[in-house]
């Protein structure tokens, strides 16, 4: 609060179990808390790589061996880590952006943030900054036939490898190439001794590699100062002298053009 030194400011998605959580709830006023849940892949704990993967259900007609298999029949595809020093990574994010781009239009209308400026130079500084050097921040790429058909970014700390931002080639969507990478992306977790934090939602792939094992979220308003308070009431007041005042003149809309009830004779 003293850094942003902003009067009202919003977080996604805490942990509800964090340190940051609960230092919020005890020091600030908080407003339009919205709760979800994140699945989440315990693979430390796992042993055999083949058994568990078997062991995942309500994937049975896309399992992970038939979805490569798949691909391959109609090319060659290869999957990679992209460093921050690897000359493609520049076009790789570029790449990354348009397909967000594409996806936003097709599915969530667009953006504002998607489609500025900001999130271009957003994600070249988050995976070739200081934070993509020390190996925070990282890009894996999926090639098919030499051009990129889907790509992660993730981050990773020395437990865990979080899933942050997903895209792929719509063009492809029916040989499922995002779930492919996501699933060698689970594969690489286990095989580095990582957990694996898929984010919230409750995609198939989701729900199958965490096995349903998911830890509460919450998204929150914080209003941190005094001024923040009186804004937030103040704005809350308008809205809802605007709803009243709408709701009467709606009435007396229907009511002027409802029709005359006929006279008798």
């Amino acid at each position: 609060m003293r850094a942003t030194r902003a009067d009202v400011f919003e977080l996604w998605r805490i942990r509800k179990t964090s340190p940051l959580y609960a230092c919020v709830k005890r020091h600030a006023v908080i407003r339009r808390e919205e709760e979800d849940l994140t699945p989440y892949a315990a693979l430390r704990g796992v042993q055999e790589w083949d058994a568990f993967s078997r062991s995942r259900s309500g994937r049975e007609k896309t399992k992970p061996e038939y979805l490569k298999r798949r691909l391959a029949k109609e090319g060659q595809f290869k999957i990679e880590l992209v460093e921050a020093s690897d000359p493609r990574l520049e076009s790789f994010i570029e790449w990354f952006v348009v397909q967000k781009r594409k996806w936003a239009t097709e599915k969530v209308g667009e953006s504002l943030w998607t489609f500025s400026d900001a999130s271009l130079k957003f994600w070249k500084a988050l995976l070739s900054g200081p934070a993509a050097a020390s190996g925070i921040f990282r890009l894996f790429v999926m090639t098919f036939n030499g051009e990129p058909v889907a790509a992660n970014i993730v981050s990773m700390n020395s437990n865990t490898f979080y899933l942050i931002a997903i895209t792929y080639d719509l063009n492809l969507k029916k040989f499922s190439p995002g779930t492919i990478l996501v699933d060698e992306c689970v594969k690489w977790a286990f095989e580095h001794h990582l957990d694996f934090d898929f984010g919230p939602g409750e995609q198939r792939y989701k729900t199958s590699w965490s096995g349903g094992e998911s830890y509460p979220m919450s998204s929150f308003m914080v209003l941190a100062t005094p001024w923040g308070q009186t804004g937030y009431m103040t704005k809350q007041f308008v809205k809802q002298t605007r709803e009243r005042a709408m709701r009467v003149v709606n009435r007396v809309v229907r009511k002027s053009v409802a029709p005359a009830t006929p006279e008798s004779d």
